[in-house]
Formats: structure tokens, C-alpha cells, sequence
């Protein structure tokens, strides 16, 4: 299966107008909350979605991300960014 990648590297993205990251008051976990439902993230994609303001380029972001996680890879980072971009919750340029 071959993956299109819909952020480039030079890309600021940013969530959709009416998603926001939360927390769920339940279960203190990281949740994108959106019209339509809600989605549960794991640590590192919460803080993949944190970077996202719209201001910090894709690079930037693995930039960041890269030091406080010492084994992340950088098409992970991409791939968070582009399955929320495919699922309508982000947008590649904010």
C-alpha cells in the first residue's frame, strides 16, 4: 500500500476549527474533541498534537519532539500529523 503523505516538511499544521485537544475528566487521558465525537491519544501522539499551532513548521516539530524522545522517528511524527489531516480533525497549513 503506498502512503500519500499530505504534510511536507515545510508545512505549519494546526487543528481544524472546532477540535481541541482536552482532557478526558474520567480517565486523565489526552482526547481530541470535535462535533462529531471524540478521539483517545496516547501520550505521543498527544504531544505530537500539542506542537501543532499553526506556527511551527512539520520539521520543527520533529525537531522538538526529537529531544525529548530519544527514539522517535520522524515519519511517525508525519504519520500522526497526516491521519488526523485524513480524518478532517487538522488541517496541513493552519
Amino acid at each position: 500500500m503506498v502512503t500519500i503523505r499530505r504534510v511536507a516538511p515545510h508545512n505549519r499544521p494546526a487543528l481544524r476549527r472546532g477540535v481541541r485537544l482536552s482532557t478526558d475528566p474520567l480517565t486523565e487521558d489526552a482526547v481530541l474533541l470535535f462535533p462529531e465525537g471524540i478521539l483517545q491519544l496516547n501520550e505521543t501522539a498527544a504531544r505530537v498534537v500539542a506542537c501543532c499551532d499553526g506556527v511551527q513548521t512539520l520539521q520543527q516539530i520533529t525537531r522538538t519532539l526529537s529531544d525529548e524522545y530519544l527514539d522517535l522517528v520522524p515519519e511517525e511524527v508525519a504519520a500522526v500529523i497526516d491521519e488526523l489531516v485524513r480524518e478532517y480533525l487538522m488541517v496541513p497549513d493552519g
